[in-house]
């Protein structure tokens, strides 16, 4: 009926690994991790606080409707720039415009792309000459782009899986039942998750028997 939630469209995994031993007791391994995938997918609800919109008890679900632009100025908005940026949010988005006209479908919007680096360094020490066994030191740094670039590496996280740029905080009733809503842009802007966002390092020693 509609999109997952855990639909990625696009995921691309890559390594490259080099591992020699020498000098007889040593070893060592370096290995880069890419992972490249589309974004996590979300919804857009009108906001929470604002009137049950379809009247089912609760905030904050209720999917918005995309005005033509023709639409758009017929919406009673708190004033004429939020009117403007609203309809600047839509056109930037090629999903949204495909949507004009209609409710926005569930799960149809998606997060920017993400690209990943991590890097694997193994130090081996061997037990004897022609033995298996060996103490390992490793040093993982994950998210490796972030620690050369802030901008680099960034993991994208919608909260509940929805954003709400938009509010009806008010019906307008002309006594003869016939209610227009009052719109409020509040804008929409995807978040970064912001410890996975940083770049991490860990430090491991182990016996391989």
């Amino acid at each position: 009926m509609t999109y997952s939630i855990y639909d990625y469209p696009h995921k691309f995994t890559a390594m490259l690994s080099y591992s020699k031993r020498y000098g007889k007791l040593f070893g060592t391994t370096v290995s880069l991790i890419y992972r490249a995938n589309s974004g996590m997918r979300y919804s857009l609800t009108y906001y929470k606080n604002g009137v049950d919109v379809n009247g089912d008890s609760y905030r904050g679900n209720s999917l918005i409707y995309i005005p033509t632009e023709s639409e758009l100025q017929q919406m009673n908005f708190e004033n004429d720039a939020q009117r403007q940026e609203f309809n600047a949010f839509i056109e930037s988005n090629e999903s949204l415009r495909s949507q004009r006209g209609s409710y926005s479908r569930r799960n149809s919007m998606q997060a920017p792309f993400e690209h990943h680096l991590d890097l694997h360094f193994a130090q081996d020490f061997y037990f004897g000459e022609k033995s298996g066994r060996k103490l390992q030191l490793t040093l993982d740094i994950m998210n490796l782009g972030n620690l050369f670039c802030k901008d680099w590496g960034k993991y994208y996280y919608i909260d509940d899986y929805k954003l709400s740029p938009v509010e009806i905080y008010a019906l307008d009733d002309d006594g003869q039942g016939n209610k227009t809503p009052k719109y409020r842009y509040l804008g929409a802007e995807v978040t970064t998750n912001d410890l996975l966002s940083r770049w991490q390092m860990q430090i491991g020693i182990r016996v391989v028997f």
